[in-house]
């Protein structure tokens, strides 16, 4: 019992490896400090425009998982995820992957889908403004 918990952690942990190395494999670079001792590692973040797609990929899942209000969806397409995040964070997590992201000081911003799903259900109207509040409960 206890190998095949040890057993599955292993292969969650490798999946998890495996990604990062597919995510960030053509991003990482060396470059050589001036005096050539010092190596940094210089991450290639991506800029507004090269997001198109990550958003657009993110709607299609959103769509999948059954979110269907075009206006949503439209919304989900327009709002530039990875602003919110501070760039610390997005060299190693996905603005517009499937899950929480961290924006500091202990917290996330929510997954896309649970957004998507929260404004679908209450319906809002023309003109109206949601406010989503989190409270900051680890579960």
């Amino acid at each position: 019992m206890r190998v095949e918990r040890y057993f599955k952690k292993g292969c969650i942990f490798f999946v998890l490896f495996l990604g990062f190395l597919h995510f960030f494999g053509d991003t990482l670079s060396i470059q050589e400090g001036n005096d050539k001792k010092e190596s940094e590692v210089k991450l290639n973040v991506k800029r507004d425009g090269e997001m198109e797609s990550e958003r657009n990929d993110m709607v299609r899942l959103i769509q999948a998982y059954g979110v269907q209000d075009e206006k949503i969806l439209k919304a989900m397409r327009k709002i530039k995820r990875h602003n919110f995040i501070p760039e610390d964070y997005r060299w190693l997590y996905d603005p517009y992957g499937d899950y929480p992201c961290p924006i500091g000081n202990g917290q996330t911003i929510s997954q896309p889908f649970v957004v998507a799903y929260m404004t679908e259900r209450i319906a809002p109207k023309p003109n109206e403004k949601i406010l989503e509040i989190g409270i900051g409960k680890k579960v």
